[in-house]
């Protein structure tokens, strides 16, 4: 260390009771007159600052209702997918919920946000620790799934199909029952994850309007 220099790092500390804290070690190598040398330190606690940086990452990654990843974090594990393909083949499972707008039109939308937080936390339990679920607005969700092939993401689709299927209880005392459509495209080692996105935004438009219920074109137009 060069005398006069100012070092600063930040370290994460466990303390006594297990919790943990942030704080930042200042450490300058002083020359004394007498030609010895003196570190002079400061310690700082940065917990708050961390919390809030950490609090803003979060943010900008996670729809803000449902606390799933947002679109830029699905396109971004999308490419980086794309580009390493290291992890094919691939699925991505689009889902669409039918007769969401008659939960808004009847219930109001605060009832609406009950039902997207509730669907969001029952896929979240069926995806694996590996799948990328996200929502991408609306009623219009996303899971990309490495290393499975579509005998395993049809398994995987339907396991969320049933889930979001299940009556849902309102705040109010009231019951609704949903359901979804869902469409399912699998990358192999030559394919393009964004042109198999719009095989499987495709084939949940084709199972929509083969129900009979009205298809959400907020994110289909956008992933096309």
């Amino acid at each position: 260390m060069i005398a006069g220099a100012d070092t600063t790092f930040e370290v994460r500390l466990a303390r006594a009771d297990g919790t943990w804290m942030w704080i930042a070690l200042s450490s300058r190598l002083v020359l004394l007159d007498d030609g010895r040398h003196e570190f002079w330190g400061s310690v700082r606690d940065i917990g708050d600052r961390r919390e809030l940086e950490d609090e803003l990452k979060h943010r900008a990654t996670h729809d803000p209702l449902t606390d799933l990843a947002n679109r830029t974090v699905f396109t971004t594990a999308m490419d980086s997918m794309t580009e390493s393909r290291s992890a094919l083949p691939a699925s991505l499972i689009v889902i669409d919920l039918d007769r969401f707008k008659q939960v808004n039109d009847t219930h109001g939308h605060p009832a609406g946000d009950e039902v997207l937080v509730c669907v969001a936390e029952r896929m979240r339990a069926q995806v694996r620790q590996s799948d990328v679920l996200a929502r991408m607005g609306g009623d219009e969700f996303f899971v990309l799934c490495p290393r499975t092939d579509e005998r395993e993401a049809a398994v995987l689709a339907e396991r969320v199909r049933a889930a979001v299927a299940e009556p849902i209880a309102l705040a109010d005392g009231s019951t609704v029952a949903i359901g979804c459509s869902v469409g399912v495209a699998t990358a192999h080692s030559t394919d393009d994850l964004h042109h198999i996105l719009h095989e499987a935004d495709a084939a949940m438009y084709t199972e929509k309007q083969s129900s009979g219920q009205p298809a959400s074109t907020t994110l289909s137009s956008s992933a096309r």
